[in-house]
């Protein structure tokens, strides 16, 4: 009986509750109303509205309309992803429209940081977020391209014009002296990804990891900066269908200014003269040339070049399968004849939902290239570009009937020139050399969700490419030896495997917020390759694919394999959303190192306060956002070769080893390899970083500061061993050095328009890193690190290579210090160091009386005081604007290009040289054997490398959508486009971002020996999509 009357008594209450709660909602009004995009009037579906201070809410439907029954007096709130939320009182209202504001800082806009994601507002380190709307302000065809200027501390240097070629790109400068300061690239959660051949319309969003709380996660790869690529994720929908293409021609921006031949000729025959030599040019020859001029060799071998540029993407599917897939072709000519690079890329994204409980990601992309390059050397007097330059432009390509002319035939003109020792230019660049690769890399994403806010994430990826290299040296008619012509092929293969499972537990506690992951990594690579050469080509017809036509000269193979297993955990924690901490700890074991050495760990710790969230500073209106940061983390570089800390045997490929058991008969032998030390560890990291980020206006106006200190220990170097010790090398590895950056980054973004026919906004960044060598471990307070002739510059003279010197930064440019022309009355002076009135003066550092390699010392740097960028996008109406700025302040230059130029008396400024009526110039009088640049860096050779450019300026227009609707296209834009529009600088050379270094080292840097020539590109394209 009781157990029936609480029945009935329950249903009573529910009874009484059903009447007052409805005649609550009869006493409360139904509001209905639009949310739309302010700027373009397009409704918002998706927009979450609710009554503040209750959990009464809708959201709007696929039109952006609404209905919600609330108190008259209530306030509603408007709140959408990436947009500003907006709060409206009904006041008796009963139809209420809003338009959002985008929110130009997105706090709530979704960040990769490695091993997960985070909101924008939560984020404690130091990462930069690039969306591709603006990655692609610009018709791009490489990442870089795009990056370049947008995000401070990120230094990006285009060194070259040659197609298809990487920009060197750094962050927060160097922090090892023989090995890579490039970053780590990750595509999709593969790490060490090749961003040089992914299609800039493939991707999502790019995030840089800049400070070791941010990168720790990375560990032993995390110590140049992480730069993370998002790829394009399917949508869901009906079939969507773009398409874009862009084509245009590349021309040089500049050439070398060098003197006629008349001219040349003319100043030969005074040189020669105050030798007491005879002239090497006839007057009759002398005035052909005035008359005739001379050969342009740099007109025969280049041109304008075209670029083509295709791209279609396909995105669409359900809720429980959507795909998005592209395909890229790129054509680019260089403006060195016959020089290109091709690419040709698929795309597949896949992603579906199993179950409730499982997602799936299924990613693949595959590229082949195709390229051919300007001849043997990249840079140098031997290169191409260089060849046309200096070779002697007395001498013709080709005779009357249109044949090249025999090298060996040419006139010496009295011993001037050796004929016969070189192939013309013209005849060099048909030196064919290619180049073939194809890659394809794959991802397999499995996410579980366990229940009680547990995931498990597990994803496999590998990636599989293969190369080849042909080339044949010697074009047919090159009046030489038959064995000296050669032809080889090289092939080479490599695979990466990556598996990466983390297990995730998140959770809200009230105020508090958790997320703790702990990840297990296991990588494996492997590498192989051959090369074949052979010399004495019975036919010269079949280029490099037949080699038994010839003798074999040289076979050679390599392979190397190497693994790292990784155990990492990390914590996110914030309180009452204002208040945030993250914690990370990574373990990495790597198989390069031997055992005791092969583990290293990698903490990090950061701190943020989102101040703006304080009720003190929430009533001061202006503030909209303020959030101030603090991290300090370890990150590592392992930087060695796969058996680097192993004992080799050495059998030189290129100078054989023999030994003659019978005296008659060589036979091949060995001898023990470098000296290796099996005590080699990681290069170790240490950061400190203090940040500010800070927005007033609503959000229009934001700006980061961030300040940094950053120390790597353990820095590894070689050290010189005796020759006595009978190695085949004469170096010894360890870990010697200590590197230090400090530096600050500041950037600003201004929404300065925000209306529906005209919006503007802006971004400006300026960074500055100071690099220095603290320790190097060593007795000496310096080292020498490789040398110049592998850049095809000049000999080896008294040991003179690039330096590192402690107290010093990496870069440092080491020569003879210049101190003017010696001038008439200091004749005798000259006439110590076998000098006269017009010669370059050097400081005798030791006063010796003479010029050596102990006069030498630091004569500039090639690291810039500041670098700094400025973007702007204009919107008016259909039309589109957008301009893209890079510049850098007080880095210097070697120009050894002019330095040739002058020892060749190629250089225009003899015109205007030395002599006792024109004292006041600063050109030498011509060499005769007294400049001492063809053994030393000299510094009037090292110019300011300051500079302000134009990258990129793009002008577009989309046709009305009421015009396209009819003829079934949803979107048409129209765009024209110039690269490289306008450089402001004082540099002498073709430009002041070329260079000749490897773009991996900041030890060897700062040297423009005839690089590659960069290249103003105009174009026009147009995106259409269905």
């Amino acid at each position: 009986m009781k157990k029936n009357r609480g029945k009935g008594l329950s249903i009573v209450i529910a009874f009484i509750l059903l009447i007052v709660s409805s005649n609550s909602y009869a006493q409360s009004p139904q509001v209905t109303g639009t949310v739309t995009e302010k700027l373009s009037g397009d409704p918002l579906p998706g927009v979450t509205v609710y009554e503040k201070g209750s959990t009464n809410g809708t959201v709007t439907n696929i039109d952006g309309q609404y209905s919600i029954n609330t108190d008259v007096n209530s306030i509603l709130v408007f709140s959408f992803v990436g947009f500003t939320p907006s709060e409206v009182a009904v006041a008796g209202k009963t139809v209420i429209n809003v338009g959002l504001e985008a929110d130009v800082i997105s706090l709530e806009e979704i960040v990769a940081i490695g091993y997960g994601t985070v909101k924008k507002k939560d984020i404690t380190g130091s990462v930069a977020s690039i969306s591709s709307e603006d990655l692609l302000l610009a018709p791009i065809s490489s990442v870089d391209a795009g990056l370049k200027g947008k995000i401070a501390g990120v230094s990006i240097q285009q060194t070259t014009g040659a197609p298809g070629q990487k920009m060197k790109i750094r962050v927060r400068g160097g922090s090892s002296i023989n090995f890579s300061n490039e970053p780590l690239y990750v595509i999709d959660g593969f790490i060490g990804a090749d961003i040089s051949t992914i299609n800039p319309n493939d991707i999502a969003s790019i995030d840089v990891l800049k400070d070791a709380s941010a990168t720790a996660i990375y560990g032993s790869r995390g110590s140049n900066g992480v730069i993370l690529i998002t790829t394009n994720a399917p949508k869901e929908g009906a079939l969507k269908v773009s398409f874009e293409a862009n084509a245009g021609t590349s021309s040089m921006i500049n050439e070398y200014d060098i003197l006629s031949a008349g001219d040349q000729a003319e100043l030969i025959n005074l040189q020669n003269a105050s030798k007491g030599q005879p002239d090497a040019f006839t007057a009759e020859e002398v005035a052909g040339f005035k008359q005739n001029g001379g050969t342009n060799w740099s007109d025969l071998i280049t041109r304008k070049a075209t670029k083509q540029n295709y791209t279609v993407n396909l995105t669409g599917g359900s809720d429980k399968l959507k795909y998005f897939f592209s395909g890229n072709m790129l054509d680019d000519q260089g403006v060195i004849k016959e020089s290109y690079y091709k690419r040709y890329s698929l795309r597949s994204n896949i992603s579906a939902k199993i179950s409730d409980r499982i997602d799936m990601k299924f990613n693949t992309y595959a590229t082949h290239t195709d390229s051919q390059n300007n001849g043997r050397q990249n840079n140098g007097v031997a290169n191409a570009y260089g060849r046309s330059v200096l070779y002697p432009q007395f001498w013709e390509s080709k005779d009357a009937d249109g044949e090249f002319i025999i090298p060996s035939t040419y006139n010496s003109y009295g011993g001037r020139y050796q004929p016969g020792q070189e192939a013309n230019p013209e005849q060099f660049i048909m030196q064919n050399q290619e180049t073939f690769g194809e890659k394809i890399t794959s991802n397999l994403d499995l996410t579980f969700d366990l229940g009680h806010n547990f995931t498990l994430f597990i994803s496999n990826a590998g990636s599989f490419s293969t190369g080849f290299n042909g080339k044949r040296d010697l074009i047919n008619n090159v009046n030489i030896k038959r064995a000296d012509i050669t032809a080889s092929q090289a092939y080479n293969r490599g695979s990466s495997y990556l598996n990466t499972d983390i297990l995730s537990y998140e959770n809200d506690f009230g105020k508090h917020h958790l997320k703790v992951s702990a990840v297990y990594e296991f990588s494996k690579n492997s590498y192989q390759s051959n090369e074949t050469k052979v010399n004495d080509l019975a036919t010269l017809a079949n280029e490099w694919y037949i080699l038994n036509n010839g003798k074999p000269s040289l076979s050679s193979s390599e392979y190397n394999e190497t693994k790292m297993r990784s155990y990492m955990g990390r914590i996110n924690y914030s309180f009452d959303d204002k208040y945030l901490v993250t914690v990370s700890m990574r373990a990495d074991g790597a198989s390069v190192f031997q055992e005791g050495n092969q583990w290293g760990y990698f903490p990090s710790a950061a701190l943020a306060w989102r101040a703006s969230e304080e009720s003190f500073i929430q009533d001061i209106d202006w503030i909209y956002n303020m959030k101030v940061r603090a991290g300090y983390g370890v990150t590592g570089n392992r930087a060695i070769g796969a058996y680097d800390t192993q004992s080799t045997l050495d059998q030189r490929t290129n100078q054989p080893l023999y030994y003659y058991w019978d005296n008659q008969t060589p036979v091949a032998g060995v001898i023990p390899g470098e000296l290796t030390n099996p005590a080699l560890q990681w290069e170790s990291t240490s950061q400190l970083n203090f940040g500010l980020d800070f927005s007033v206006l609503r959000g229009k106006l934001s700006a980061t500061l961030d300040v940094y200190e950053k120390k790597s220990s353990d820095v590894i170097i070689s050290r010189t061993t005796p020759a006595y010790l009978g190695l085949s090398g004469n170096s010894f590895t360890d870990n010697f050095a200590d590197i230090e950056n400090k530096g600050f980054e500041f950037s600003l973004n201004w929404n300065i328009l925000n209306k529906k026919d005209l919006s503007w906004s802006a971004n400006f960044n300026v960074s500055s890193n100071k690099n220095k060598v603290t320790d190097l471990g060593i007795d000496a307070d310096h080292i020498f690190v490789a040398s110049e002739e592998a850049l095809g510059i000049w000999n080896i003279v008294g040991g003179n290579k690039f330096i590192v010197q402690e107290g010093k930064s990496m870069g440092s440019l080491y020569g003879l210090k210049a101190l003017g022309l010696w001038q008439e009355n200091e004749a005798t002076a000259a006439a110590v160091y076998g000098a006269k009135p017009g010669e370059m003066r050097y400081e005798d550092l030791d006063d010796s009386g003479s010029y050596e390699g102990t006069d030498r010392q630091i004569i500039g740097n090639a690291s810039p005081d500041f670098i700094y960028g400025f973007n702007t996008s204009l919107y008016y109406k259909n039309f589109d604007f957008s301009v893209q700025c890079v510049g850098q302040v007080g880095n210097d230059i070697y120009n050894y290009s002019k330095n040739v130029m002058n020892r060749d008396i190629l250089y225009p400024g003899y015109l205007n040289r030395w002599s006792p009526s024109n004292s006041g110039s600063t050109q030498q009088i011509m060499p005769v054997g007294t400049d001492h640049s063809a053994s030393y860096v000299v510094s009037q050779y090292v110019e300011n490398g300051s500079f302000f450019k134009v990258s990129n300026l793009t002008i577009g227009y989309t046709l009305p959508a009421n015009m396209l609707q009819q003829i079934g296209i949803s979107n048409l834009r129209l765009y024209g486009s110039v690269t490289n529009l306008l450089t402001i600088t004082d540099y002498s050379g073709l430009d002041p971002e070329a260079s000749s270094s490897n773009i991996n080292s900041d030890s060897q840097a700062g040297i423009d020996a005839f690089s590659y020539p960069l290249v103003r590109t105009f174009s026009a394209g147009l995106k259409v999509t269905f």
